[in-house]
């Protein structure tokens, strides 16, 4: 089994509300700020290899993933065996591997959590330097129809400056300041569309990834 990458969503903040035919209350998010939602999955090497925009930034992390179309290519992209790490406020899924919540864990659960924390942490650090290098991620102030475009022009020009090794200078402190929200761990009513052998079987993959860690 190989890792394609660690998956999260993060929240592009809007300088000013979208006009009313946008639903603008739909863009508030859990912060009370004007926001669009990025879903992006990132490698090892910092290239972003899937992103999807445009929800409002109500929308959980979990549903913004059920209908994007990486969920719906999941079985054609990852149907050999590999998978995507992911934060707890996701379901398992035969090809995404969440954190456990922090309830009453076993000490093996521990040092798979504390493991998977330290290989998903690259997502958020790619956030960070996306953010850090186009400033206009951290205020955006473009017409509603014109944000889609405009982000994902950051996102290829971030893959650029990583597939050439361009550094960025602050990168040591461009950490995305998006730990996990205990809210955000509130799965919503998207996990109810999930089949619930495919959340079972998320959870065994990764149950089977606790014990090969964990046995001597």
């Amino acid at each position: 089994m190989d890792s394609r990458g660690a998956l999260d969503c993060t929240h592009i903040i809007l300088r000013h509300a979208p006009p009313l035919q946008y639903d603008p209350l739909s863009y508030i998010d859990r912060k009370g700020k004007f926001s669009i939602q990025v879903q992006a999955l990132v490698d090892e090497d910092m290239v972003f290899r899937d992103v999807y925009i445009g929800w409002p930034g109500s929308v959980h992390d979990f549903r913004v993933l059920w209908n994007s179309s990486l969920y719906a290519r999941a079985g054609e992209l990852f149907g050999d065996g590999s998978y995507v790490l992911a934060d707890a406020g996701y379901a398992a899924l035969p090809w995404l591997i969440p954190a456990y919540r922090d309830v009453a864990l076993t000490p093996a659960q521990m040092v798979f959590n504390t493991a998977h924390a330290t290989c998903r942490g690259i997502v958020e650090r790619s956030f960070g330097v996306l953010k850090g290098r186009w400033p206009i991620l951290r205020n955006l102030d473009v017409a509603v129809p014109d944000m889609p475009t405009t982000i994902a022009a950051c996102f290829l020009l971030h893959n650029i400056c990583a597939i050439d090794r361009v550094r960025y200078a602050e990168q040591e402190r461009a950490d995305d300041q998006c730990d996990v929200d205990p809210e955000e761990l509130v799965r919503q009513d998207a996990e109810e569309n999930v089949p619930p052998e495919d959340i079972s079987s998320g959870e065994e993959l990764r149950e089977r990834m606790v014990e090969y860690m964990c046995t001597p």
